[in-house]
C-alpha cells in the first residue's frame, strides 16, 4: 500500500472506464496500452494474411 500512495501519480491500470477495482497496477505503461484503438487491428505475425 506504501508503493501505491508514493506513485499515485504514475500508476496507471487498464480499463478504467469499467469503473473496477483493479488488481494489476502499472508504473510506466504506455497510454497506447490504456487508451482501446478504434477501428480494425493488425494482423499479428502468426496469422495468414
Amino acid at each position: 500500500a506504501t508503493l501505491l500512495h508514493q506513485h499515485r501519480d504514475a500508476i496507471k491500470v487498464l480499463k478504467p472506464e469499467n469503473g473496477t477495482s483493479p488488481h494489476v497496477f502499472y508504473l510506466g505503461l504506455d497510454d497506447a496500452f490504456v487508451t482501446p484503438l478504434m477501428g480494425r487491428a493488425q494482423p499479428a505475425l502468426w496469422q495468414e494474411v
